[in-house]
């Protein structure tokens, strides 16, 4: 069971998820920039690898009960998952987790590794989702090379500095903290 001070926290990471998708949504019309890969590394750095999972799910639950709260339209509902950026969504709960794991081992490589893990994660579970949804959804396949130029390269940049960015705060906030969330 989590206590009234995780779950707390937890909503924070979950409001923050979507408040970031709400306020600042724009570019591709198939994949539009967001902030709430930055939210959920957040989420992760601060919380630690299962409670920064966890809100991020919750972001994704809420949103997929049809809670309007999603980047990209129609903004929320059950068929978002039918959504070709929906896949994005689960890796950015992965990439929490990853995170929040890679920051509470004490080895000189892991701030770089959790901005690696976090960013890989997204495109681990959104490429292959984006990929489908337009092949068998959409019945508009793309290349391997079409997948990336759509839904990884104009953002991977970006998705780096935003991992580096919530990675540094987190920490930042973990030691203000006294060293744990």
């Amino acid at each position: 069971m989590f206590t009234t001070k995780e779950i707390s926290r937890m909503a924070m990471f979950t409001a923050l998820c979507a408040a970031t998708a709400l306020l600042v949504r724009f570019g591709s019309a198939l994949v539009p920039f967001s902030l709430v890969p930055l939210s959920a590394v957040l989420a992760g750095a601060i919380l630690g690898p299962r409670l920064g999972a966890i809100s991020v799910l919750v972001y994704i639950v809420l949103g997929l009960l049809g809670i309007p709260i999603f980047a990209a339209p129609p903004y929320g509902g059950p068929l978002y998952v039918l959504n070709p950026t929906f896949g994005y969504l689960p890796g950015m709960a992965l990439g929490a987790y990853l995170t929040g794991l890679i920051l509470q081992q004490k080895t000189p490589w892991r701030l770089p590794g959790a901005v690696l893990a976090a960013t890989l994660a997204l495109y681990l579970l959104g490429l292959p989702h984006l990929a489908l949804i337009m092949a068998k959804v959409l019945h508009k396949p793309l290349s391997f090379g079409g997948v990336l130029l759509a839904g990884m390269t104009p953002f991977l940049i970006g998705d780096l500095l935003k991992a580096m960015v919530a990675v540094y705060l987190g920490e930042l906030v973990r030691r203000r903290m006294g060293g744990g969330a």
